[in-house]
């Protein structure tokens, strides 16, 4: 049986190891005239990233978190900086050091609070709690009711994918950014969009493998098919999502073998499989002609392509003093501005937010917006977007204190929804439903974690999952 647990050598025997490999990695560093708070950078990225290899099965969370944070924000500079692959933009050093020290401001504050809370949270619960959820009434029950449901949102979530990619297909990439509207039934979207809360609802019930398989290939399928639109982030949000779930499942439940010899070979195989798919798939959304290459050369280019968002950390520095407001709070806003109750208190258009326009730069508080509009007006109108990052708008609200702070938050939730010391099913499940947005975070706003809960249909159904689960619940405590 393969187990994930903490390596069993001394803690000496690995700070010598780490020191060998860090001191490596510096003077290659070095002879490549890397820039030093850029080492100092992937130096702190890579010993949180050891960190939790060192006991995967309880720190899954941000070691899929810091794989996108490599691939989404670092990838760019490092293809640059150590390969030579040039950026499309340049930018002053004191710009540069700028982003390195506010990305090492936000790593350090994470591990900070994972590691602290992780002492906090965990001091009394040194062994998982003893799962029972195949064997309980009540959790069979709801598990079945999840069930029913998320196969109930199936055909809306593949028709609106499908919908989108359509469009994408006749319209152009650019074009979905800029005009696309959906051509289905709004009850249709509104079903759709219940397909993750049913998913994840039914996944934290921790069902056997042979249960799960559908669910979770019909979830990679409604990836797959994403990918038409141009969208590779969220494909790739999907398999990050999946590996933590197959790490925590082998942890909550080894006898079923969730991870093997087998599956890591041939996850290891597929994975420049997967990288050259997504990297065809840039010059096909824009219509390029494909750059050939080694398999090295297609890898590291698409680390150059995806690892970008650390420019808009840059763009924003360059663009200080912009008259925006709260832009860590822009998915706040959205759903505060157009929920039927609370939109009455603000009094605002929300068409600005499916238009390109002057008003929509100023007025939305959207720093991607800001940033792209900034940099290339024409661009920003023809449907281009540079993206935006949390760190970008935590510093543009809060400064350097911002970073550390919301950071802060982000490490004490890993802890906090992901730990599997003492199983909690809503956590798990609730957890499973906010990860996405957790390893999109690189390249998305600071309260996208909060976006699985800003509809008014999630959260009725969410209230009405919980009354029901707690009911039966008692009810079986009853029976007892």
């Amino acid at each position: 049986m393969l187990k994930l647990k903490s390596f069993k050598s001394p803690t000496l025997t690995k700070s010598i190891c780490f020191i060998g490999l860090a001191l490596i990695f510096t003077l290659v560093s070095f002879l490549c005239q890397v820039p030093p708070l850029f080492i100092a950078v992937m130096l702190v990225w890579g010993a949180f990233t050891i960190y939790t290899l060192f006991d995967l099965a309880n720190r899954a969370a941000p070691f899929v978190f810091l794989i996108a944070f490599f691939l989404f924000l670092l990838g760019g500079d490092f293809a640059e900086l150590y390969m030579g692959y040039p950026q499309e933009f340049s930018f002053a050093s004191n710009i540069d050091n700028h982003a390195y020290i506010s990305i090492i401001i936000s790593l350090v504050s994470i591990f900070a609070s994972f590691y602290i809370s992780g002492k906090l949270l965990n001091r009394k619960n040194k062994e998982p709690k003893k799962l029972d959820a195949n064997h309980t009434d009540y959790m069979l029950k709801f598990r079945n009711i999840t069930c029913i449901g998320f196969y109930v949102t199936v055909i809306p979530k593949i028709a609106t994918t499908v919908d989108a990619a359509l469009y994408t297909i006749n319209n152009g990439y650019l074009s979905y950014y800029t005009e696309y509207k959906s051509r289905l039934p709004e009850i249709v979207e509104s079903i759709s969009d219940l397909f993750p809360l049913f998913l994840f609802a039914f996944l934290a019930t921790l069902p056997s493998k042979k249960q799960c398989f559908f669910p979770i290939l019909i979830y990679l399928t409604n990836s797959v098919l994403a990918l038409l639109t141009g969208r590779r982030i969220m494909f790739g949000a999907t398999v990050l999502v999946l590996v933590f779930y197959f790490i925590a499942r082998h942890k909550l439940n080894p006898e079923e073998q969730w991870l093997d010899k087998k599956k890591i070979i041939i996850a290891l195989v597929a994975c420049p499989i997967v990288l050259f798919l997504m990297y065809m798939q840039r010059y096909v959304r824009y219509g390029d002609a494909i750059e050939g290459g080694t398999l090295f050369d297609i890898i590291f280019r698409f680390f150059s392509q995806q690892g970008t968002s650390i420019n808009t950390i840059k763009f924003q520095k360059v663009l200080e003093g912009d008259p925006l407001k709260c832009t860590s709070l822009y998915y706040t806003l959205y759903y505060l501005r157009g929920n039927l109750i609370t939109g009455h208190f603000f009094d605002f258009p929300m068409e600005l937010y499916l238009q390109r326009s002057i008003d929509t730069v100023y007025r939305t508080n959207c720093l991607a917006d800001y940033i792209m509009y900034s940099v290339n007006a024409d661009d920003f109108f023809k449907g281009y977007g540079l993206g935006t990052s949390y760190i970008a708008e935590l510093y543009h609200d809060l400064g350097h204190l911002g970073i550390a702070l919301g950071s802060f938050i982000y490490g004490f939730l890993f802890n906090w929804l992901f730990s599997l010391k003492k199983f909690s099913y809503w956590k798990f499940a609730l957890g499973l439903l906010m990860l996405e947005e957790f390893v999109i975070l690189p390249r998305y706003g600071a309260d996208v974690i909060m976006r699985p809960f800003y509809s008014l249909t999630i959260l009725t159904v969410l209230i009405i999952l919980i009354i029901i689960y707690h009911y039966l619940k008692k009810r079986n405590k009853s029976a007892l």
